[in-house]
């Protein structure tokens, strides 16, 4: 099955959104089917974050055959390049990937999140 990186991230989202924050440990079942549900997605995530890098590193500036950082320790960037990696990414995030879907065998409870959209990931 083939599914979009945008598609991805978009779920990823509502799945971190709705589970439990701050070191909160009561969670009821359908966050635990959640938070399976993003374990089973990282490997497709891991696959994005190592391409985002890439895409990242290709076009960040070097002087001299050295990169360039930012203060806070982030890539530096020049016009051109900045104009090449938003290009990249806007490609690699409405790129498809390869894609096993997830067998939930039991999505009660999933809907009191408005959560509907695994559905589309089944």
């Amino acid at each position: 099955m083939k599914k979009k990186y945008s598609d991805l991230l978009n779920l990823v989202q509502i799945v971190n959104f709705v589970l439990p924050k701050d070191g909160n440990t009561e969670w009821t079942k359908a966050q635990k089917k959640l938070s399976k549900i993003g374990e089973r997605l990282k490997p497709y995530i891991d696959e994005f974050n190592d391409k985002r890098g890439d895409i990242l590193l290709d076009n960040a500036l070097e002087i001299d055959g050295k990169l360039q950082f930012k203060p806070d320790g982030s890539y530096e960037y020049n016009k051109e390049g900045v104009k090449k990696r938003d290009k990249s990414m806007n490609e690699l995030i409405n790129s498809e990937f390869d894609y096993t879907p997830i067998q939930i065998i039991n999505p009660e409870g999933l809907d009191e999140y408005a959560f509907k959209t695994y559905r589309d990931w089944e």
